[in-house]
């Protein structure tokens, strides 16, 4: 594993990680003053404007990603692009999301005022732009400052929820807002740095790159949005059965498990734009097969813990009002280890310029997630629903390793199965990761000796 790659995978990761504590936080406060109705319309209300941003990016954020590895159009003309795109699609996706609002909103998201799904129009544009500027960090190999925004929007959305629930006692359409401002702010800093770091913007539309972008995007964004249903359609459909209550301990059980998949968003992160960027794809070979197996290590193990850990996770944490939260999260654990293989694999197809293959793997799968959960969410609530999502993520990996064997021309053997050079790999970054955290503390040490000395 090259060292360019490790450093940025565990620098990504760590970061994930650190996104992920405070995230947690954010969603225990949130669920223990709202409630588990509450938590569940909150949960609803953002579902409606990411269903909206994901269905109208047309690929384009990701598009980016991949001209910019190959460095085939100026950075300031895919910089120019991303903004127009962003103020387009916010328009074209309110739009779509007030007609939904006016004549289907009652009927797709019952026991959800229609005032709270217009409030959640607001995220739209803001996410947009956050999601467009980005990804063009990734395709600059930014992955530092992209690491920084990503921590300072949900470290922002903590602190601001810690003042509307813990002190001012407001309710789902102020958090909305405050998501909304989280995006934002994040937007505008990232907004600045892209800005020095390539010296300016270009505007003006470019036909080829116009061309090209939608051409990529429009393959990837068939896939994206198989993605969004693979991961969204339980909550959806929880509520059309059930009721807001349901989905708000289906969301704690949900979210807490596609945390765990934030140990493989990290690494896949970064293999996108590297890939993207070798012209041999030869030279990848060993690659993706050797991440992937460190990737199901890591998260098979870390979700075993979790496993055994989850009653007390979830009832001390959240409240003994989320008890029926358990079970759900210790099926969906099963299902995030898939799905966390399957990332790398999804971001090794992208980076080839191959995201048919994503594309038709993400289909097969949906359509068995939603006939599945259909069939056992009015028998088995939540229970059946997390079967559901665990089944089909197992099967998109299943397909995932067919597709990759084909493409690649790797043998499952040579995917799956560990080799005495994995544990020398793992064996040498242990002691690099060690001798960083010993000179961290070490410099730490003496800094705090120099302050003290000079007082």
């Amino acid at each position: 594993m090259s060292g360019g790659f490790t450093r940025n995978a565990i620098i990504t990761s760590i970061s994930q990680l650190g996104a992920l504590a405070l995230s947690i936080g954010t969603s225990i406060i949130i669920a223990r003053i709202l409630g588990p109705e509450g938590k569940g319309v909150y949960s609803l209300s953002l579902f409606f404007a990411s269903f909206l941003v994901y269905y109208t990016t047309f690929g384009l954020h990701q598009a980016a990603v991949y001209y910019l590895g190959r460095k085939e159009y100026p950075e300031r003309v895919m910089f120019g692009h991303g903004l127009l795109y962003a103020l387009i699609l916010s328009m074209l996706a309110i739009a779509c999301g007030l007609v939904i609002i006016r004549w289907f909103g009652e009927r797709l998201f019952p026991n959800v005022a229609p005032w709270l799904l217009l409030v959640s129009l607001l995220l739209v544009p803001a996410q947009l732009l956050f999601g467009f500027l980005a990804q063009i960090l990734l395709g600059l190999q930014e992955f530092r400052h992209y690491n920084v925004v990503k921590l300072l929007r949900v470290s922002t959305l903590l602190m601001v929820v810690v003042v509307l629930l813990l002190w001012l006692n407001v309710g789902v359409q102020a958090l909305l807002l405050a998501e909304a401002g989280a995006f934002l702010l994040a937007a505008m800093i990232t907004f600045i740095f892209i800005y020095h770091r390539i010296g300016g913007v270009s505007i003006k539309l470019n036909p080829r790159y116009l061309r090209d972008s939608i051409r990529y995007g429009l393959t990837v964004h068939v896939g994206t949005m198989l993605v969004f249903l693979h991961y969204r359609a339980d909550m959806f459909l929880i509520n059309l059965f059930i009721n807001p209550a349901m989905v708000g301990l289906y969301s704690v059980s949900a979210g807490l498990s596609e945390k765990l998949s934030l140990i493989s968003a990290g690494t896949a992160t970064v293999l996108f734009p590297m890939i993207a960027s070798k012209a041999d794809q030869s030279k990848i070979k060993d690659f993706t097969p050797l991440v992937l197996r460190s990737v199901l290590l890591l998260v098979g193990a870390t979700a075993a813990v979790l496993a055994l850990a989850s009653p007390w996770l979830i009832i001390t944490v959240y409240s003994d009002a989320f008890a029926d939260s358990v079970c759900p999260f210790r099926i969906l654990l099963f299902g995030t280890v898939a799905l966390s293989g399957w990332s790398i694999l999804e971001s090794d197809f992208k980076g080839r310029g191959k995201p048919i293959w994503s594309t038709v793997t993400t289909a097969v799968s949906v359509v068995m997630n939603i006939g599945l959960n259909v069939l056992w969410i009015p028998k088995h609530g939540i229970i059946g629903a997390a079967y559901a999502s665990s089944v089909s993520y197992t099967v998109a990996l299943l397909i995932a390793l067919i597709a990759y064997c084909r493409l690649s021309g790797n043998h499952l053997t040579d995917i799956l199965v560990p080799r005495r050079s994995d544990l020398e790999m793992y064996r040498q970054l242990t002691l690099r990761l060690a001798a960083a955290f010993a000179r961290y503390w070490r410099e730490a040490y003496e800094t705090v000796n120099k302050i003290r000395g000079g007082q």
